[in-house]
Formats: C-alpha cells, structure tokens, sequence
C-alpha cells in the first residue's frame, strides 16, 4: 500500500482497489461498500 499512496500523492493518480480486508480499506481515501449487490455505505475518510 504505501507505494500505492506514494504514486497516488507524486503522480495525482487515482487507484480503485476492490477488497474483503478491513485494513487495506482503512488506508483509502474513500470507501464503497456493496451488499447484495447496491452501494449500502458511500464514505470519504478524513
């Protein structure tokens, strides 16, 4: 994750990365969840 974060923040690149993992989420900026197939949580994190 942190080279992820690190081309995100020198090159202003935006990556979706879909996940099961509590702590990979935690290092997103946003956050989509998806149940039974409908956007239930749509968050951006500060």
């Amino acid at each position: 994750m942190t080279w992820l974060r690190e081309i995100n923040q020198t090159d202003n690149t935006t990556f979706l990365i879909s996940t099961h993992d509590n702590k990979v989420a935690a290092n997103c900026d946003a956050i989509v969840r998806i149940e039974n197939g409908r956007i239930a949580l749509a968050c951006i994190q500060q």
